[in-house]
């Protein structure tokens, strides 16, 4: 027997739907083992056709929209943001390294008299190639990012099992909780050098007296003048922090809803508007200070402004699928009860 993981009540193993509220139900054991095995479809029948599997309609919603147009959209865009950040962060330190060669260069005599130019020369070199590395180092979480979507789309595209596979959903996962969990670190270690400042600050209370008097400037008056800015700017900190934070978890819980979908064929529209609508504003946002003197970083904000915007209309279709499918399957229930 099958217990409905919405109202409780008791089915049988193979009831796909519920019969009381309409949710969708996960496989049994027997059925998901089923679904599992090469044999995606059944056995031919006459005239040597194979009928395809039953595939759960969360599940087919799922495929629908994962490869709708608005989704490749997002996809290319994103892939092609995370291409040109790269070649951006590749080309600025190829450019930084050949003017400081230039430089190097320019003061060739001096460094021939100290007997360093080789040694300068080579560290620029070692330079070079650590740059490369660390801007490689630091799109990698994009870069598997991309990858995961783009095995988001092909598993979705396969039509040949009754269930779709989770490795693109937990591999974005992840990435999205090692990224959460380095900001809330860095955010930390923040909050600790500004308390550490604070308190030098406050232990050089006479140093500071002596320098606004040689100044001529008003003590009272500047340190409410600093308290007011030092406010303003923790309440901005604070504010973008929690932005991020929110956005991560909800982004977080977006991906696990789809990807247990995925694995059970369970309908569910618990997807984060919020998510959405914040996606939209971080693209828009994005596109007004998109251009800048670096063509190739000016192309990769606008790659990323349409991702974003495109994600976030992914999200309100996705939902709005979902949510339609919940109520045929609540209407089929009803009409079959």
């Amino acid at each position: 027997m099958k217990i409905c993981p919405k109202c409780g009540m008791q089915l049988e193993d193979n009831a796909a739907f519920c019969n009381n509220c309409g949710a969708g139900l996960p496989p049994s054991d027997a059925q998901y083992n089923a679904s599992q095995t090469d044999t995606q479809y059944e056995a031919p029948q006459q005239g040597g056709v194979y009928s395809q599997p039953t595939v759960p309609r969360g599940v087919e919603v799922l495929r629908r929209v994962c490869t709708s147009p608005v989704a490749l959209v997002a996809i290319i865009a994103f892939t092609a943001s995370m291409f040109f950040a790269v070649i951006s962060a590749v080309t600025g330190v190829s450019g930084s390294i050949e003017y400081l060669n230039g430089v190097v260069g320019d003061l060739e005599d001096l460094t021939d008299e100290m007997g360093i130019t080789q040694q300068v020369y080579d560290y620029i070199n070692n330079m070079h190639s650590t740059g490369i590395l660390s801007a490689l180092i630091s799109n990698l979480p994009a870069i598997l990012t991309a990858a995961g979507l783009w095995m988001i789309f092909a598993n979705c595209m396969n039509r040949r099992s009754s269930y779709a596979k989770t490795g693109g959903f937990t591999l974005i996962k992840v990435i999205q909780v090692i990224t959460l969990v380095f900001f809330c670190i860095g955010l930390a270690l923040a909050v600790l050098l500004a308390v550490l400042l604070f308190a030098v600050l406050s232990g050089a209370g006479a140093s500071l007296a002596d320098l606004f008097a040689e100044l001529d400037l008003d003590i009272e008056a500047t340190k409410s003048m600093i308290g007011i800015v030092g406010v303003i700017l923790f309440v901005l900190i604070a504010v973008v922090a929690a932005l991020v934070i929110s956005f991560y978890v909800c982004a977080i819980k977006t991906i696990n809803t789809m990807r247990t979908t995925a694995a059970t064929g369970v309908i569910s529209d618990r997807v984060s508007s919020y998510l959405a609508v914040l996606s939209c504003i971080i693209g828009g946002f994005t596109a007004v200070t998109a251009f800048s003197y670096d063509v190739l970083g000016s192309i990769a904000n606008v790659c990323s402004a349409v991702a974003y915007i495109a994600f976030g209309c992914f999200i309100f279709q996705y939902k709005g699928a979902m949510r339609k499918a919940a109520l045929e399957s609540q209407q089929t229930a009803e009409n079959i009860g």
